[in-house]
This record gives C-alpha cells, sequence and structure tokens, in this order.
C-alpha cells in the first residue's frame, strides 16, 4: 500500500483524510489513509539509521522468515522487533521461543506485540487471519483450535502472548493517542535506576524517561501491577514471566470508541485476567526485562524509535545498553 514505506515531504494527515477515494488511498499525495501508522517509514527506518550512525552492524529479515527460514538466529545474539509488531504465526513464536530457551536475547522495542495468531499461506505470500471471527476459520473443522487464527490469549489458542514478550496490550492498550491521556508524560516513571539498561543515563528514581521524545505513544503493552515497598511488580497471577522487573510505568488505557472491539475481546477471551483487565479499562505501559534462558527486554510501546532521532539523549543510552549487553 503506497505510503508505507515512504511518506512524501509534505505529508499532511488532515489533507490527506480529506480526499480518500473509495479504495481509502489519498487522491492527493497517492497515499493510504492507514500510513499515518506507516510501520517501516515511522519505526524501523528511523531505528536502522540510526544504528547506521552509532556503528552498529546488524542484518534484517522480514517477520515471515521467522516461520520459514528458522534456522537464521542460530547465528546472533541479539534479535530486535521494532515498531508495530501485532501478528504472528505459530512457526514464528516458535522460532523465537526457541532461541530464547537456548540463551538468545531479544529486545521487543514494540509494542502491541504478537496479539493475534496469523498463517501463512501461498508460500508466505498471503496472510490469514479471521481475528474477532474466528468461527469461520477452516482450521476449526479440522479439531484445531489451537492453530485458530484470533487472538493468542483466546480461550480457543490459550498461548498468551505474555509468554513471548512479557507483556499484553489487553493491560495497557493506547497512550496520548485518541483522547487517551493526551496531556499525559509520553514517557516512562523510572523505578529502577540502579538497573543495567539504565546506566550512564543520569535517570533517578521518579524521573522520566522519553517525555522529551513521547516514546510512550500510540499503542502500548503492560501487565497487572502490584506495589511492594513502593516498586512495581507483577500480579502473582500473572499469565506471563514473574521475573519481570519492571523498570517504568506509564498509565494507559483502552478508550470507549473500543467499546465494541472490548465485547469482542471479552467474549474470545473468557474468564480470564486479560478479560478482568478489559472491564477496567485503564492500565499501565510497562518497560522491563525478564530472563527465560536468553534475556528479554519489552519497550511496551510502538514508539521507542521516535527517542533516536536526536533529541532524547537517555532513550539514546538505554538503545546503547541494550545493544552492547546483550548483541556482544
Amino acid at each position: 500500500m503506497p505510503g508505507f514505506l515512504w511518506k512524501p515531504s509534505d505529508y499532511d494527515p488532515a489533507v490527506m483524510y480529506a480526499d480518500l477515494d473509495d479504495r481509502g488511498i489519498s487522491k492527493k499525495s497517492g497515499v493510504s489513509g492507514w500510513s499515518f501508522a506507516a510501520g517501516f517509514h515511522n519505526w524501523d527506518r528511523v531505528l536502522i539509521c540510526w544504528l547506521e550512525k552509532n556503528g552498529y552492524s546488524v542484518d534484517h529479515a522480514i517477520s515471515s522468515d521467522l516461520e520459514f527460514h528458522p534456522e537464521l538466529l542460530g547465528q546472533y545474539h541479539l534479535m530486535l522487533s521494532v515498531g508495530h509488531d501485532e501478528y504472528w504465526s505459530r512457526a514464528m513464536r516458535d522460532t523465537v521461543e526457541s532461541f530464547v530457551a537456548k540463551g538468545g536475547n531479544v529486545c521487543f522495542l514494540s509494542g502491541n506485540v504478537s496479539v493475534w495468531q496469523i498463517r501463512h499461506e501461498d508460500q508466505g505470500n498471503t496472510v490469514v487471519c479471521y481475528k474477532d471471527a474466528p468461527e469461520e476459520d477452516p482450521i476449526l473443522k479440522l479439531g484445531q483450535g489451537h492453530l485458530a487464527t484470533t487472538l493468542w490469549s483466546s480461550s480457543v489458542v490459550r498461548r498468551p502472548e505474555s509468554s513471548l514478550t512479557g507483556l499484553s496490550a489487553f493491560y495497557a492498550g493506547y497512550a496520548g493517542f485518541d483522547g487517551v491521556s493526551p496531556q499525559g508524560a509520553g514517557g516512562y516513571l523510572v523505578y529502577r535506576p540502579e538497573h543495567w539498561a539504565l546506566s550512564d543515563t543520569g535517570l533517578r528514581y521518579g524521573d522520566c524517561l522519553g517525555k522529551a521524545s513521547s516514546i510512550v505513544n500510540f499503542e502500548v503493552d503492560g501487565c497487572p501491577i502490584r506495589m511492594e515497598d513502593n516498586l512495581p511488580h507483577p500480579e502473582k497471577s500473572y499469565e506471563g514471566p514473574l521475573s519481570l522487573e519492571i523498570l517504568g510505568l506509564c498509565p494507559a488505557a483502552l478508550p470507549a470508541f473500543n467499546s465494541q472491539n472490548l465485547a469482542v475481546a471479552r467474549r474470545l477471551l473468557g474468564n480470564t485476567s486479560a478479560a478482568k483487565a478489559l472491564a477496567r479499562n485503564r492500565g499501565n505501559a510497562v518497560m522491563g526485562v525478564f530472563t527465560n534462558g536468553g534475556t528479554v527486554f519489552c519497550a511496551g510501546t510502538t514508539d521507542w524509535s521516535s527517542g533516536l532521532t536526536g533529541n532524547d539523549p537517555a532513550v539514546e543510552q538505554v538503545t546503547r545498553n541494550l545493544l552492547n549487553r546483550l548483541g556482544a
């Protein structure tokens, strides 16, 4: 779709939305109406430029490579997931979870990660996802409900994304977007400044990481929180890793305009803690780290790359800390 790998220099969403044709393409600029969230242009491209500028050697792969070339991670210490990494096949998850179990490291510099299970067909050229209508997926007629292309956290699939990433969108949702905390901090309130990921940033307890660049923005992930000695921890009933060290929090919510989607999600989730979190309709974006063989860092936000554009030295330093320690 036009506008996802590039945007014109005079890109103006207000103008673009005013003249969309029946395909959702701007008559003036030729870009898609969905290009405001253009994954590669908004996030991947920014990180790639920053990595090159700072002398890091990286190789690139697309999501489906994790399924069709599962051996590719074997030669690396660190995998990066960037931006808006929402759709994962079962084989993709198998590849990454096996990589971590064997000692590989992952940085999810991304948000809304692995919410939906998908299926690749046509040699990977077609992505199938029935989303909120899993009963229409032909795979169910084969008695393979665990392969249904719907929520990973659903009562049918029963493989919460939190076991991969440490977090889930159901405990957060949005921040600084479409009416959710429009005057919010835009960054993470720091709780564990002594952690190695925050070294040399100058941040102290209670400071805000990423405020200058609004890194906590758009779609965000979190977990249920309990406070102990004024420090956040995952709830003991959480289906994610209890070893998760929560480094920072920022209030987030699933807004009222999502009420229909929330109803569908509750139906798909059944009576789970995630469904209860949806019912409360408020939570926190979470930045954290856990170990499960290898080390996994979860930024909990789509917009981490916004901190790599030259105006947020602390976010850049955290990124260096992650790459230098986990990619060595």
